[in-house]
């Protein structure tokens, strides 16, 4: 397949590890150069942009893959006030998803994905996905975590079904109990080899 061996090249020509380090590598160095051609400014301190401290701890769990239900519980909360503080969280940060509202709380660095993995976390565990997988996860972060199964599917080409087959997949793989743990795994990811490219 002549995607699989651009892939061994990029690996080979990064100096990556493998072919998930060699992705998140190309992908960071893309981010760079948009980065430069448009100041990206973190989310402001205003009424309208930062989050409470618990609305960081409330995402900060949606992060790690629990449901509001256990969010609730967690904290000794009820049901809707975890539902307010999301809306909040959503109008705040101006996004429509948990996943976006998740990616748009890391990437500004409002929350650290390092503290919302396993501490047995490694980013190797992505070179266990197929190279479709690894796409249904991009066009993810593509879109800031905006993307359904089936914009994923049009991008891809592929069927709807599909998508949630890959998904499906993805979370058994990386041991994820949700598409918002997915997202915040990749991020982790994403981060070391940042670092890894800068040291």
């Amino acid at each position: 397949n002549e995607d699989v061996e651009q892939l061994d090249s990029a690996v080979g020509k990064l100096g990556a590890r493998n072919r998930m380090h060699a992705v998140v590598l190309l992908y960071y160095a893309r981010e760079s150069m948009q980065d430069e051609a448009k100041s990206h400014g973190k989310i402001e301190d205003s009424e309208s942009g930062i989050l409470s401290s618990r609305g960081v701890e409330i995402l900060s769990l949606k992060a790690m893959g629990l449901t509001a239900f256990e969010i609730s519980k967690s904290i000794g909360v009820s049901l809707g006030t975890i539902k307010d503080h999301m809306t909040n969280i959503f109008r705040k940060l101006k996004v429509e998803s948990a996943s976006q509202a998740i990616f748009e709380a890391i990437d500004s660095g409002v929350i650290d994905p390092q503290s919302l993995v396993p501490a047995d976390f490694d980013p190797a565990i992505f070179s266990k996905l197929s190279l479709r997988q690894i796409d249904v996860i991009m066009a993810k972060v593509e879109n800031k975590g905006n993307a359904f199964n089936k914009d994923i599917a049009l991008v891809l080409g592929v069927s709807e079904h599909t998508v949630k087959h890959h998904t499906a997949e993805i979370l058994s793989r990386l041991g994820a109990r949700n598409k918002e743990q997915i997202l915040t795994y990749y991020l982790e990811a994403r981060r070391r080899a940042r670092e890894d490219a800068v040291a």
